[in-house]
């Protein structure tokens, strides 16, 4: 077995099982091209050298943390510049690792590890050690996060954290509230029906009510019935079409670049009218908080949390708690305190 001191950097594809779920071979195609295009060819440029791949993940071993650190920020910008499909997250540790045939392992594998386990997506997060050993020109791009426990590590770690530079559609403007609350908006377009049976505008229209009143419970998101949307709002149609006993829906989400981001059709019996109502209505309400998370979890990753609005931060906050990864508690604090900071009255 070899031990030695070298600088490790941990990195993951953020979503990769959901991503595969969704498109399996645009995923692998994706992956492929960026590996071929960007990973390998930083990393190789600073030295490192690639002692584990998992497909959706690598360990990168580096003579030191100066070249693991710059291949990290030169990749979370490269990923940031190009919107790419693809979202990283990064960890880099300085420790001792050790060698044993095609296995690795030691404190300098494990923290970085659990660093990247515990970063954002985007994010790079470096260990107090590695934030030590880089030179005036790379470490102002971190901001500390104080002290944190990582799991199976014994002792609290310091850690430091850098996001990539927020391109121009991760700006905070992209989802502005006519209300001044910062939250984003839903406007829910009033279902429409071409059925003449008043029975059937009836459904529609109570449809459109109980979306809103499930939505409206929210804090984060502001959802309204309307017809006028403006710039920057998800907006929600459907359509109720009927023949004989027959209900068939069929919903649209467009998100606020006005794309198409969800559609779906919900079939159903006059005779069931009551029940079926409340089933849809529950269905696309929770269709659409997923979906207005995950866009908002993106939209906000290229934000540090010292640029983020008092509202941002808290939606970030609890967009992290929500993934009830073991590290969300500790980043969902760090986001809802800087909520506070910016707002003491929001929370």
């Amino acid at each position: 077995m070899q031990r030695r001191l070298a600088a490790i950097m941990a990195a993951d594809v953020v979503g990769y099982s959901a991503m595969m779920g969704r498109d399996e071979q645009g995923t692998l195609a994706a992956l492929r091209a960026f590996r071929t295009s960007d990973f390998h060819p930083i990393v190789t440029s600073h030295g490192g050298t690639v002692i584990k791949s998992m497909g959706d993940g690598w360990l990168v071993e580096f003579a030191s943390v100066v070249d693991a650190v710059t291949a990290a920020m030169r990749l979370q910008d490269t990923l940031a510049d190009q919107r790419r499909d693809l979202t990283l997250r990064f960890g880099v540790h300085i420790g001792d690792i050790t060698r044993d045939g095609e296995d690795i392992f030691g404190d300098g594998v494990n923290i970085a590890a659990r660093l990247e386990a515990l970063a954002r997506p985007g994010q790079l997060l470096i260990s107090d050690p590695a934030y030590g050993s880089l030179d005036g020109t790379l470490s102002p791009a971190f901001d500390d996060l104080g002290e944190t426990r990582l799991k199976n590590i014994a002792r609290p770690l310091r850690v430091w954290a850098r996001m990539p530079a927020a391109p121009v559609a991760h700006t905070p403007a992209q989802t502005p509230s006519d209300d001044g609350s910062g939250y984003p908006r839903l406007v829910i377009q009033p279902f429409s029906t071409s059925d003449p049976r008043p029975e059937i505008a009836e459904i529609a229209g109570a449809l459109t009510s109980d979306i809103q009143t499930y939505l409206g419970q929210l804090a984060w998101l502001n959802a309204r019935i309307g017809e006028s949307h403006g710039p920057g709002a998800y907006r929600l149609q459907a359509v109720l079409r009927a023949r004989g006993d027959r209900l068939r829906l069929e919903a649209r989400l467009f998100s606020p670049d006005g794309s198409e981001a969800w559609t779906a059709k919900f079939d159903g019996d006059l005779s069931d009218a009551f029940d079926w109502q409340d089933k849809v209505g529950e269905d696309i309400a929770s269709e659409l908080i997923g979906i207005t998370l995950d866009t908002e979890t993106r939209r906000l990753s290229g934000l540090a949390p010292r640029d983020m609005t008092a509202e941002q931060a808290f939606l970030a906050g609890m967009m992290t708690w929500r993934s009830y990864a073991p590290e969300a508690f500790y980043n969902a604090l760090v986001l809802h305190r800087r909520a506070i900071e910016a707002n003491p009255d929001l929370i």
